[in-house]
Parts: C-alpha cells; sequence; structure tokens
C-alpha cells in the first residue's frame, strides 16, 4: 500500500497498522536484542510522513524516544565508531547486519543537511563486510553536497573510495593507505580546502604531488603529513609551494638534513606562522634554515646540537617554542635568555628539557614543570589551538 494514502487514513486505521507491523517485526526479529534493527520496518514507515511520525510519538512514547534518540545522534553530522558498533553487532545475523546498514544508508539519502562525516576502526572485532560497509556509506555521503568535514581513520586499511566526488571539503583528515593520484584527484575536486591531516605514512607515490596542479590548494593553511620511514625528506620540499599554509606539522623521522630544502622555500614565501616537528631532531643546518623563515610565531622541534638555538634568536615573531629534544639545560640557558630578550613580541614562552620560560613585560619567569610521558609520540589531533598543534 502506498504511505501517501496510508498517511491520509484516521489515526486508528494508522494505529492499527502500527500495531500489526510491531507485532511482526517481534516475530521476525525475535532472537536479535537491538531495538533499532527489531523495530527497523516500523521506523521507516514512521518517518515516511510527518503526520505519521507524529501519531508514532502519541502511539508508542518508548519507541518514539528510541527513534528520536537514533534522529539526534544523526542530525547534521555522521559519527560511526565501527569498533563499538562491530561489537554491537556480534550479536546480529549477517542477514540483520545488512539490515541495519541499508536503514542507515537511507537515513543518510533522507538528510537534507549534511555536513561532517567522521568514520573511524581502530582495534574493534573483525567484519569481513568491513570495507562493503565503508563504501556504501561513502558513496552515499557524496551525493551530499554539504559535507565539509571528512575524516576516515582506519588504519590497516586500503581506501578504495574514489574521494573526488566530495566536492566543498573544507577539513579532510586521512589514517587509511591511500594513493598518490587519488589524493590529487580529492584535492582538485575540492578548491575550498583549508586543512589537510595525512596521518598515514603509507602513501602510494608523492604526497608532493598536490602541488602540481597550480589550480588547486589555494586555500590550504593547514597541513600535517606523516613522513616515509628514515626518507630522503627532500621530495617534501615543493610543498612550501602552497599558496596559502600558515600552519605545517611534520611526524615521523627523516635522513638527516634533508628537510633544508623545505625549510628555504618556506623561508622564501615568508608566510608560515607555525611549525611543528615532534618526532625528529633537527641538525645545525635545518635550524638555520628555519630560523630564515621570519614569519614564525610557534616552533616545536628538537635540536642534534645545543649551540643551534641561537639561530632562533633571528625569529623575532616568536612567541611560542616547544624544544622536544634532551639537551642540557646548562648549554642552552644563555641561548634561551637572548632570544627572550630579543624578541619583538609582547609575550613568549619557550618549553624545554621539564622547565617553562615566560618572557613579558620585562619580566622573566622560570618554572619548572613535569613532562608529559607521552609529550613526543606521533599522533597529531586536528585540533589547533592558539596556532600550536597539539600531540596526544
Amino acid at each position: 500500500m502506498n504511505n501517501s494514502y496510508v498517511s491520509k487514513l484516521n489515526a486508528d486505521c494508522i494505529y492499527e497498522i502500527f500495531r500489526q507491523i510491531k507485532a511482526r517485526c517481534e516475530i521476525e526479529e525475535s532472537n536479535c536484542s537491538i531495538p533499532f534493527i527489531i523495530y527497523g520496518e516500523l521506523f521507516r514507515f514512521a518517518v515516511s510522513f510527518k503526520r505519521i511520525y507524529d501519531l508514532f510519538k502519541h502511539w508508542d512514547r518508548k519507541l518514539y524516544y528510541i527513534l528520536r534518540r537514533r534522529q539526534n545522534e544523526f542530525n547534521d553530522k555522521l559519527h560511526i565508531n565501527f569498533d563499538n558498533l562491530y561489537q554491537e553487532l556480534q550479536v546480529a545475523t549477517p542477514k540483520q547486519q545488512n539490515m541495519f546498514f541499508e536503514f542507515l544508508i537511507d537515513d543518510i539519502n533522507k538528510k537534507k543537511q549534511l555536513y561532517d562525516v567522521s568514520l573511524t576502526y581502530e582495534t574493534g572485532p573483525y567484519n569481513s563486510k568491513h570495507l562493503e560497509f565503508v563504501e556504501m556509506i561513502i558513496n552515499a555521503c557524496q551525493k551530499k553536497s554539504m559535507v565539509t568535514n571528512l575524516s576516515i581513520e582506519m588504519p590497516g586499511y586500503s581506501l578504495n573510495n574514489n574521494l573526488s566526488h566530495f566536492q566543498n571539503l573544507r577539513e579532510l583528515v586521512l589514517d587509511v593507505k591511500i594513493d598518490a593520484d587519488e589524493l590529487v584527484e580529492c584535492c582538485k575536486s575540492n578548491p575550498n580546502l583549508r586543512e589537510l591531516y595525512i596521518r598515514k605514512n603509507e602513501i602510494y607515490g608523492r604526497l608532493s604531488d598536490i602541488t602540481l596542479d597550480k589550480n588547486s590548494l589555494k586555500h590550504l593553511e593547514t597541513l600535517c603529513f606523516v613522513m616515509k620511514t628514515e626518507i630522503d625528506a627532500v621530495e617534501y620540499a615543493p610543498l612550501a609551494n602552497l599558496p596559502k599554509l600558515q600552519d605545517l606539522g611534520i611526524v615521523g623521522t627523516h635522513e638527516i638534513g634533508s628537510l633544508k630544502p623545505l625549510f628555504r622555500r618556506l623561508a622564501e614565501r615568508n608566510m608560515l606562522v607555525c611549525l611543528n616537528i615532534p618526532n625528529a631532531d633537527m641538525n645545525d643546518e635545518e635550524i638555520h634554515a628555519i630560523s630564515q623563515i621570519k614569519s614564525l610565531e610557534g616552533l616545536a622541534c628538537g635540536f642534534i646540537q645545543p649551540k643551534s638555538i641561537h639561530h632562533l634568536s633571528n625569529l623575532n615573531n616568536l612567541e611560542s617554542l616547544e624544544i622536544y629534544s634532551e639537551n642540557e639545560v646548562v648549554n642552552t640557558i644563555n641561548d634561551i635568555v637572548k632570544m627572550l630578550m630579543a624578541s619583538k613580541t609582547k609575550w613568549i614562552q619557550i618549553d624545554f628539557c621539564h622547565v617553562k620560560f615566560t618572557y613579558g613585560e620585562s619580566s622573566l619567569n622560570i618554572i619548572p614543570f613535569d613532562m608529559d610521558p607521552d609529550k613526543k609520540t606521533v599522533r597529531l589531533n586536528r585540533e589547533v589551538s592558539n596556532r600550536r598543534y597539539k600531540i596526544s
């Protein structure tokens, strides 16, 4: 029977239809304990027309609130943690799991506004159909023209979907294996992309290929990526060509000295505001190249040679410096004080070796503090606070 015709029936008739569908659901899904799967058919009928939905609210408050809670969870955002979801679906049969995802896709298709999509799967129960489910979800989300934030974090998995069908992304977070050519096409299709986070070093090809098309990434301001292991980092030098790049985070280790070409190009452009390199200590030449990026306001890195810190006194706009290497304070204290005194900013802070140095209003403060044991782990959060990357 056509639902548009049913919606015109009187309330008692529709209540009877509710009762019949509910009874059938409880018989057919008697071995399932997940309400949204058990009453999936009933819920789909309930949301088919506004009048039916309003009557459903009065007919069974408990089921209505289960449905409403589900709708509130998936408003203009879609955040799926597959670890938790598969744990919950372990009691469901393959048929019931398929039904659940069919309902989910139907929900996505009906949404008029969807801005934020996040898919996470790390250590949860294995599901043989995981990639199939992910493909279904991404394909449905790509049809939503208002999606601006996309995060896919599935370490160990390859991304088989073509992300170029998204066309209005402003923030993209990827922790999956991906082909560089696919990433390039995605960047071309999203001219308004502002933030790009690549948390996996398993890129097939060169990350720097995203700069080859001069018409793409014109507005990218934040880039964070994980270097390939022990690589000659010269291949990342073209990233300095990104015209509006202000925040750069580089995770991983590299061949010592090979980041110098990137820093030199960044100095030529003089646009970068924040630079964070949490896992690799820089040699003297690399630190000297960094010291030529006069636009820097925030810097976080380590030093191979303690004497290298004196180069940073050239950074007159520096407001925040975090030193990750475990050098002796006695070997650097004089250069730290000189840098503080030379700064043209109203306030500057340096965190180094369990000590916080601050200088402002002609006052120098030195405060001991406890070092966070996880300070140097490799995972970068996408939140940027006070123009400084957070590390967790």
